[in-house]
C-alpha cells in the first residue's frame, strides 16, 4: 500500500479552472484572452470621456466623432448582444460600455467596484461576500436586485449551449456538475439576500473578484432570454445595466446614449 506521507502534494494554480480536456497551457491561452477582452473594452470607454468642445469632422471617416457624439468604439458589431454569448474581444469593448457587472478594472488593472460597492473574501478565500449599491436600476428603471446576479451567473452555466467563459464560474461549488450535466442549477453555491451575494468556492478563489469584471459575467435584467443573442439591437431595445444605452445599429455604426438611471 502506498504511504501517504510519501506521495506529493498537488500542486494549486492560481485563477479558474480550464474547461474540461484542456491542458495548462490551453488554459493559459484562455486567461490571456480574457484579459484582453477586458483591457480592449478599457480603451474603449478611455475613449468615452465627453469632450465640452465637439470639432466638425468627416462622420465617413475611420474613427473620427461625428458632430454631438460623446462616445465612439472604433472597432466592428458585437456578434451577440447577450453578454453570456461571447467569447472575443470586439464583443467584449460593445459589451462593456451597455453592460456592468459587479466590478470593473481601471485603466491600471486593478479591481474596483462597479454594481458592488464592496466585497469580503471569507474563509481562506472559499467564501466571497459581494455587497450591491443601494438604489441601483437597469435603465428602465427597474432595480437590480442580489438574484438578478445569481440569474445572470447561472444563464452562463447551461450544459446544452453554455457561454464560451463559462469555465470563470468553473471554482465554484456545483458549477462543474451544471456544466458536466450531472448536477442541479439549484445548487450551484451562489446564493441572494436582498443587495448581498454570497458565492462558494470549492478551492482558495480570491482571483474571483477580478474574474466578476469580464463581460461575460455582467448584471442582465430578467426578461431578456434570448431577445439579445444575435448580433443586431433586437426591436423594442435593450434594459441594460451599463453606461450608455444602445439605440441604434445600422451600417454606419451603432449609436449609444447616456443611460440616465446609471
Amino acid at each position: 500500500m502506498t504511504d501517504p506521507s510519501s506521495t506529493p502534494p498537488v500542486a494549486w494554480t492560481p485563477g479558474p479552472p480550464p474547461p474540461a480536456g484542456r491542458d495548462r497551457r490551453s488554459a493559459a491561452i484562455g486567461i490571456a484572452i480574457v484579459a484582453l477582452m477586458v483591457v480592449v473594452a478599457l480603451l474603449a470607454v478611455l475613449s468615452a470621456t465627453p469632450s465640452e468642445r465637439r470639432p466638425v469632422v468627416d462622420p465617413t471617416r475611420l474613427g473620427a466623432r461625428p458632430e454631438g457624439a460623446d462616445l465612439v468604439v472604433a472597432i466592428g458589431d458585437p456578434t451577440s448582444w447577450d453578454p453570456a454569448r461571447i467569447g472575443d474581444a470586439t464583443s467584449a469593448a460593445v459589451l462593456a460600455q451597455v453592460w456592468e457587472g459587479l466590478t470593473t478594472l481601471d485603466p491600471e488593472a486593478q479591481v474596483r467596484p462597479a454594481l458592488a460597492h464592496s466585497w469580503s473574501v471569507e474563509d481562506g478565500g472559499r467564501r466571497i461576500v459581494f455587497q450591491l449599491r443601494e438604489g441601483i436600476t437597469f435603465s428602465d428603471g427597474t432595480p437590480i436586485r442580489g438574484q438578478d446576479v445569481v440569474d445572470s451567473w447561472l444563464r452562463a452555466l447551461d450544459p446544452g449551449d453554455p457561454s464560451p467563459l463559462a469555465w470563470l464560474l468553473g471554482d465554484i461549488v456545483g458549477a462543474r456538475e451544471v456544466l458536466a450535466g450531472t448536477g442541479d442549477r439549484a445548487d450551484v453555491a451562489i446564493r441572494a439576500d436582498g443587495g448581498t451575494v454570497t458565492v462558494d468556492f470549492r478551492r482558495p478563489a480570491a482571483y474571483f473578484p477580478a474574474a466578476a469584471a469580464s463581460p461575460t459575467l455582467a448584471v442582465v435584467p430578467p426578461t431578456l432570454g434570448d431577445r439579445a443573442d444575435g448580433p443586431r439591437l433586437p426591436d423594442g431595445g435593450l434594459a441594460v445595466s451599463g453606461a450608455y444605452v444602445p439605440v441604434t445599429q445600422d451600417e454606419a455604426g451603432i449609436t449609444l446614449v447616456a443611460n440616465e438611471a446609471y
